[in-house]
């Protein structure tokens, strides 16, 4: 996401929080075959349509500079300890 690479991900666990923004595609998961087909179908659906492949890029970097940067992180892990010592 960062080098402005939208992300394919199966939908499981935490990937979901970190693509929120449209800088990603999600595939469910749906036992091998339909699975594989969905991959292949997003794959092919970046090589076919530039424009969508590159608002896409442009919103996974986005989505780092606005929710995922060092700085940011340190902000919230800062807040939380402030909270927690009071």
């Amino acid at each position: 996401m960062a080098n402005g690479v939208p992300v394919i991900a199966l939908n499981h666990q935490g990937v979901k929080e970190m693509i929120t923004m449209g800088g990603g595609v999600l595939i469910d998961i749906q036992g091998f075959s339909s699975t594989v087909t969905r991959l292949a179908d997003v794959l092919h659906g970046f090589a076919i349509n530039r424009m969508d492949y590159q608002a896409m890029s442009q919103a996974a970097l986005d989505e780092v500079q606005q929710r995922h940067t060092w700085h940011l992180k340190s902000r919230k892990i800062t807040a939380l300890y402030d909270s927690l010592i009071g």
